[in-house]
């Protein structure tokens, strides 16, 4: 699993660092539009998340925290990997 999370991340970080739209979105609307639904404005983020989860025009910092955290957490995993492997190869 860890290789699955690790290839969304990179996507994310493209998505986010190069700022071009997410297929998933353009999947959703064809979607909306055959059901016969109103296709909102802008991405994903836009209309679900901003002013939801976070305040309007704190997308920025949202996204840095949560690539921070990412960092962390996979700085953690090679951490406690390195550790258990020295547990296990000490006489």
């Amino acid at each position: 699993m860890v290789w699955a999370h690790l290839f969304i991340a990179v996507w994310n970080l493209t998505i986010v660092s190069l700022d071009f739209g997410c297929p998933l979105t353009v999947l959703e609307k064809y979607f909306r539009r055959r059901g016969g639904e109103q296709v909102y404005a802008g991405g994903y983020i836009q209309h679900y998340l901003k002013g939801t989860i976070w305040p309007e025009g704190a997308t920025p910092v949202a996204e840095k925290v949560g690539f921070a955290l990412l960092l962390i957490s996979y700085v953690g995993l090679v951490v406690l990997r390195r550790a258990r492997k020295r547990a296990t190869t000490s006489p």
